[in-house]
Protein backbone atom coordinates (compact mmCIF):
# COMPACT_ATOMS: atom_id res chain seq x y z
CA UNK A 1 0.00 0.00 0.00
CA UNK A 2 2.74 2.71 1.02
CA UNK A 3 4.41 1.40 -2.58
CA UNK A 4 1.21 2.33 -4.15
CA UNK A 5 1.16 5.57 -2.31
CA UNK A 6 4.50 6.47 -3.59
CA UNK A 7 3.13 6.00 -7.43
CA UNK A 8 0.21 7.84 -6.87
CA UNK A 9 1.71 11.19 -5.08
CA UNK A 10 3.70 12.00 -7.99
CA UNK A 11 1.20 11.61 -10.24
CA UNK A 12 -1.66 13.52 -8.12
CA UNK A 13 1.12 16.33 -8.07
CA UNK A 14 1.45 16.33 -11.82
CA UNK A 15 -2.12 16.09 -12.48
CA UNK A 16 -2.42 19.45 -9.91
CA UNK A 17 0.07 21.20 -11.80
CA UNK A 18 -0.97 20.40 -14.99
CA UNK A 19 -4.58 21.56 -13.98
CA UNK A 20 -3.01 24.97 -12.11
CA UNK A 21 -0.44 25.47 -15.41
CA UNK A 22 -2.35 28.59 -17.01
CA UNK A 23 -2.74 29.93 -13.60
CA UNK A 24 0.67 29.43 -12.54
CA UNK A 25 1.80 31.20 -15.32
CA UNK A 26 0.03 33.87 -15.23
CA UNK A 27 1.07 34.72 -11.84
CA UNK A 28 4.79 33.69 -11.99
CA UNK A 29 5.97 34.37 -15.63
CA UNK A 30 3.52 36.99 -16.84
CA UNK A 31 3.93 38.61 -13.39
CA UNK A 32 7.84 39.06 -13.92
CA UNK A 33 7.73 39.78 -17.51
CA UNK A 34 4.94 41.75 -18.08
CA UNK A 35 4.20 43.80 -21.41
CA UNK A 36 6.15 46.65 -21.71
CA UNK A 37 3.94 49.07 -23.80
CA UNK A 38 5.89 52.16 -25.54
CA UNK A 39 5.55 56.40 -25.35
CA UNK A 40 7.23 58.63 -27.27
CA UNK A 41 9.94 58.58 -24.88
CA UNK A 42 10.55 55.09 -24.32
CA UNK A 43 10.82 55.34 -28.88
CA UNK A 44 12.88 58.06 -28.79
CA UNK A 45 15.38 57.12 -25.80
CA UNK A 46 15.70 53.46 -28.15
CA UNK A 47 16.43 55.47 -30.94
CA UNK A 48 19.75 56.78 -29.59
CA UNK A 49 20.97 53.80 -28.35
CA UNK A 50 19.95 51.88 -31.03
CA UNK A 51 19.25 54.14 -34.07
CA UNK A 52 16.04 53.88 -36.49
CA UNK A 53 16.31 50.42 -37.52
CA UNK A 54 16.99 49.28 -33.87
CA UNK A 55 13.03 50.77 -32.95
CA UNK A 56 11.51 49.75 -36.34
CA UNK A 57 13.23 46.28 -35.61
CA UNK A 58 11.98 46.24 -31.88
CA UNK A 59 8.29 47.95 -33.32
CA UNK A 60 8.19 44.45 -36.09
CA UNK A 61 8.78 42.03 -33.80
CA UNK A 62 5.80 43.46 -30.95
CA UNK A 63 3.36 44.18 -33.73
CA UNK A 64 3.97 40.43 -34.54
CA UNK A 65 2.54 39.21 -31.19
CA UNK A 66 -1.05 39.02 -30.59
CA UNK A 67 -0.48 39.86 -26.60
CA UNK A 68 1.16 43.60 -27.73
CA UNK A 69 -1.72 44.05 -30.24
CA UNK A 70 -4.75 43.74 -27.60
CA UNK A 71 -2.60 45.34 -25.27
CA UNK A 72 -2.65 48.45 -27.85
CA UNK A 73 -6.42 48.40 -27.88
CA UNK A 74 -6.38 49.27 -23.99
CA UNK A 75 -3.45 51.86 -24.25
CA UNK A 76 -4.31 54.03 -26.77
CA UNK A 77 -1.34 56.56 -25.98
CA UNK A 78 0.91 53.68 -26.66
CA UNK A 79 -0.95 53.27 -30.25
CA UNK A 80 -0.71 56.89 -31.08
CA UNK A 81 3.09 56.93 -29.54
CA UNK A 82 3.84 54.08 -32.41
CA UNK A 83 1.43 55.92 -35.07
CA UNK A 84 3.34 58.70 -35.02
CA UNK A 85 7.01 57.39 -34.66
CA UNK A 86 6.38 55.83 -38.10
CA UNK A 87 4.88 58.05 -40.10
CA UNK A 88 7.57 60.43 -38.55
CA UNK A 89 10.24 57.72 -40.13
CA UNK A 90 8.66 56.99 -43.49
CA UNK A 91 10.24 57.85 -46.40
CA UNK A 92 12.38 56.32 -49.86
CA UNK A 93 15.40 54.75 -47.90
CA UNK A 94 15.31 51.27 -46.24
CA UNK A 95 14.55 52.14 -43.15
CA UNK A 96 11.81 54.69 -44.56
CA UNK A 97 10.56 51.78 -46.59
CA UNK A 98 10.27 49.58 -43.68
CA UNK A 99 7.96 52.13 -41.65
CA UNK A 100 5.96 52.61 -44.49
CA UNK A 101 4.56 49.15 -44.42
CA UNK A 102 4.84 48.78 -40.73
CA UNK A 103 2.53 51.65 -40.63
CA UNK A 104 0.06 49.34 -43.22
CA UNK A 105 0.82 46.35 -40.46
CA UNK A 106 -0.62 48.50 -37.78
CA UNK A 107 -3.97 49.05 -39.10
CA UNK A 108 -4.59 45.94 -40.36
CA UNK A 109 -3.60 44.61 -37.39
CA UNK A 110 -5.39 46.60 -35.05
CA UNK A 111 -8.69 46.47 -36.69
CA UNK A 112 -9.27 42.70 -37.80
CA UNK A 113 -8.11 43.96 -40.69
CA UNK A 114 -5.10 41.36 -41.49
CA UNK A 115 -7.82 38.71 -40.30
CA UNK A 116 -9.82 39.97 -43.38
CA UNK A 117 -6.95 39.74 -45.63
CA UNK A 118 -6.04 36.60 -44.94
CA UNK A 119 -9.50 35.16 -45.18
CA UNK A 120 -9.67 36.54 -48.65
CA UNK A 121 -6.97 35.43 -49.75
CA UNK A 122 -7.99 31.63 -48.88
CA UNK A 123 -11.16 32.28 -50.38
CA UNK A 124 -9.17 33.13 -53.65
CA UNK A 125 -6.89 30.13 -53.67
CA UNK A 126 -10.49 28.07 -52.70
CA UNK A 127 -11.99 29.59 -55.37
CA UNK A 128 -14.60 31.46 -54.30
CA UNK A 129 -14.66 34.28 -56.04
CA UNK A 130 -14.24 32.67 -59.90
CA UNK A 131 -17.03 34.41 -62.09
CA UNK A 132 -17.70 37.36 -59.38
CA UNK A 133 -15.78 40.20 -61.23
CA UNK A 134 -17.62 42.54 -63.85
CA UNK A 135 -21.22 41.03 -62.08
CA UNK A 136 -23.32 43.60 -60.21
CA UNK A 137 -21.79 45.10 -57.36
CA UNK A 138 -24.03 43.65 -54.42
CA UNK A 139 -23.70 40.33 -56.32
CA UNK A 140 -19.89 40.63 -56.12
CA UNK A 141 -19.16 41.95 -52.69
CA UNK A 142 -22.19 39.17 -50.98
CA UNK A 143 -19.26 36.69 -52.50
CA UNK A 144 -16.54 39.17 -50.67
CA UNK A 145 -17.78 39.69 -47.87
CA UNK A 146 -19.90 37.29 -46.76
CA UNK A 147 -18.08 35.46 -43.86
CA UNK A 148 -14.70 36.77 -44.19
CA UNK A 149 -15.06 40.01 -41.82
CA UNK A 150 -14.18 39.53 -37.60
CA UNK A 151 -17.09 39.33 -36.09
CA UNK A 152 -15.78 42.95 -33.81
CA UNK A 153 -16.09 44.68 -37.42
CA UNK A 154 -19.97 43.71 -37.13
CA UNK A 155 -20.50 44.89 -33.96
CA UNK A 156 -21.99 47.80 -34.80
CA UNK A 157 -21.80 50.28 -38.09
CA UNK A 158 -19.02 52.45 -36.05
CA UNK A 159 -16.96 49.07 -35.54
CA UNK A 160 -16.99 48.48 -39.21
CA UNK A 161 -16.54 52.27 -40.55
CA UNK A 162 -13.54 51.88 -37.91
CA UNK A 163 -12.38 48.77 -39.86
CA UNK A 164 -12.90 49.90 -43.59
CA UNK A 165 -11.03 52.97 -42.52
CA UNK A 166 -8.04 51.10 -41.44
CA UNK A 167 -8.41 49.08 -44.21
CA UNK A 168 -8.09 52.23 -46.87
CA UNK A 169 -5.24 53.67 -44.44
CA UNK A 170 -3.23 50.73 -44.82
CA UNK A 171 -3.45 50.74 -48.74
CA UNK A 172 -2.69 54.20 -48.90
CA UNK A 173 0.59 53.11 -47.17
CA UNK A 174 1.03 50.75 -49.52
CA UNK A 175 0.60 53.17 -52.41
CA UNK A 176 3.69 55.19 -50.86
CA UNK A 177 5.89 52.38 -50.82
CA UNK A 178 5.58 51.67 -54.29
CA UNK A 179 5.95 55.11 -54.64
CA UNK A 180 9.47 54.84 -53.05
CA UNK A 181 10.23 52.10 -55.57
CA UNK A 182 9.45 54.31 -58.14
CA UNK A 183 11.70 57.10 -57.88
CA UNK A 184 14.37 56.67 -60.23
CA UNK A 185 12.94 53.64 -62.86
CA UNK A 186 10.56 53.32 -64.68
CA UNK A 187 7.08 51.31 -63.59
CA UNK A 188 8.28 47.65 -64.40
CA UNK A 189 11.85 47.77 -63.14
CA UNK A 190 12.04 49.53 -60.21
CA UNK A 191 16.05 48.80 -58.78
CA UNK A 192 15.62 50.07 -55.15
CA UNK A 193 13.73 47.76 -53.61
CA UNK A 194 14.55 46.51 -50.11
CA UNK A 195 15.71 42.79 -48.57
CA UNK A 196 14.28 43.18 -45.24
CA UNK A 197 10.55 42.92 -46.30
CA UNK A 198 8.84 39.80 -47.09
CA UNK A 199 6.96 41.57 -50.72
CA UNK A 200 4.84 38.40 -51.56
CA UNK A 201 3.30 39.11 -47.82
CA UNK A 202 2.71 42.83 -49.00
CA UNK A 203 1.53 42.26 -52.56
CA UNK A 204 -1.68 39.98 -51.16
CA UNK A 205 -2.24 43.35 -48.60
CA UNK A 206 -2.31 45.68 -51.13
CA UNK A 207 -4.50 43.56 -53.56
CA UNK A 208 -7.14 42.97 -50.92
CA UNK A 209 -7.10 46.27 -49.46
CA UNK A 210 -7.75 47.93 -53.07
CA UNK A 211 -10.59 46.29 -53.95
CA UNK A 212 -12.17 47.25 -50.46
CA UNK A 213 -11.02 50.90 -51.63
CA UNK A 214 -12.51 50.57 -54.77
CA UNK A 215 -15.41 48.75 -53.32
CA UNK A 216 -15.94 52.34 -51.31
CA UNK A 217 -15.94 54.33 -54.12
CA UNK A 218 -18.87 52.56 -55.72
CA UNK A 219 -21.00 51.74 -52.88
CA UNK A 220 -22.08 53.46 -49.59
CA UNK A 221 -20.41 52.60 -46.48
CA UNK A 222 -23.83 51.99 -44.88
CA UNK A 223 -25.00 49.49 -47.72
CA UNK A 224 -21.26 47.88 -46.89
CA UNK A 225 -22.62 47.08 -44.24
CA UNK A 226 -25.78 45.81 -45.27
CA UNK A 227 -24.52 43.48 -47.30
CA UNK A 228 -21.88 41.95 -45.11
CA UNK A 229 -24.41 41.43 -42.66
CA UNK A 230 -26.30 39.53 -45.75
CA UNK A 231 -29.07 42.20 -46.23
CA UNK A 232 -29.91 43.42 -49.97
CA UNK A 233 -29.24 46.50 -51.64
CA UNK A 234 -29.71 47.72 -55.08
CA UNK A 235 -25.60 48.73 -56.48
CA UNK A 236 -24.89 48.85 -60.45
CA UNK A 237 -21.55 46.74 -61.66
CA UNK A 238 -18.11 46.76 -60.19
CA UNK A 239 -15.59 45.33 -62.50
CA UNK A 240 -12.37 45.62 -59.67
CA UNK A 241 -9.39 44.68 -61.18
CA UNK A 242 -6.66 45.89 -58.70
CA UNK A 243 -3.78 44.33 -60.83
CA UNK A 244 -4.62 47.06 -63.51
CA UNK A 245 -3.63 49.51 -60.94
CA UNK A 246 0.24 50.80 -61.74
CA UNK A 247 1.20 50.93 -58.21
CA UNK A 248 0.11 47.66 -57.38
CA UNK A 249 2.04 46.70 -60.80
CA UNK A 250 5.39 48.32 -59.49
CA UNK A 251 5.05 45.93 -56.09
CA UNK A 252 4.07 42.59 -57.67
CA UNK A 253 7.06 43.46 -59.98
CA UNK A 254 9.39 44.18 -57.44
CA UNK A 255 8.18 40.70 -55.51
CA UNK A 256 8.85 38.33 -59.08
CA UNK A 257 5.46 37.91 -59.69
CA UNK A 258 4.15 37.78 -63.23
CA UNK A 259 0.53 39.47 -63.46
CA UNK A 260 0.21 37.65 -66.50
CA UNK A 261 -0.36 34.63 -64.22
CA UNK A 262 -3.66 36.21 -62.60
CA UNK A 263 -5.23 36.72 -66.60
Amino acid sequence: MKKTSGVLIPLILVSLLTGCAELFEFNLFRALDPIKMPDAAMLSEMESEEGVSGVLDYLEAELGSPSFIEKLDEEPGSYDAIEDYLIDHKGNSEDGQKATLLLADLYLKTSGGEEFVNNSITAAINGDFDGLTGQNAADFLEGFLSGLIPDSALSSFSAFTDFLDALSAANQEYHDFAASLDLVAPVDEPDNVPDNVNLGDVVQKAIITQVVVEARSVVSDADLYTIAQGGNVTAGDFNSNPLEDLDLKLIMNAAGIDESNFQ
